[in-house]
């Protein structure tokens, strides 16, 4: 079963640690429970569909809906994030799938789905 407090913890602690251009959402811990983990609304774009509409050629049609976002500064920062992690502080998202990672505007990298991790 879920325990969606270790998860709030985890996230906590990865926020704690977090570098330059890499996000962490806050922990609603006053409605978080074992069974319930709330965190802050995440506006971006998830990566899964960012590559979904490159793989697609639709490059114009991303561009219309994320005027601002440079791949090439997001990418290069998402591949920061998770090195500084694994090296720099040595505790990590131990699940960075396309579907875990959000991308905002900036190109700043945000994590969620905090229930794998390692150290």
């Amino acid at each position: 079963m879920e325990n969606f407090i270790v998860e709030g913890r985890t996230a906590d602690r990865l926020r704690a640690n977090a570098g330059p251009n890499e996000e962490i959402p806050e922990v609603v811990w006053s409605l978080t429970t074992r069974r319930v983990l709330t965190m802050d609304f995440v506006d971006g774009f998830p990566l899964s569909q960012v590559i979904a509409y490159v793989e697609a050629g639709r490059l114009d049609e991303l561009k219309r809906l994320a005027p601002a976002l440079d791949l090439e500064v997001a990418v290069r920062n998402l591949a920061r994030a998770c090195l500084r992690q694994l090296f720099q502080t040595g505790f990590f998202h131990a699940d960075p799938h396309p579907g875990n990672i959000i991308l905002r505007n900036d190109g700043t990298v945000v994590f969620i789905d905090f229930g794998i991790f390692g150290h």
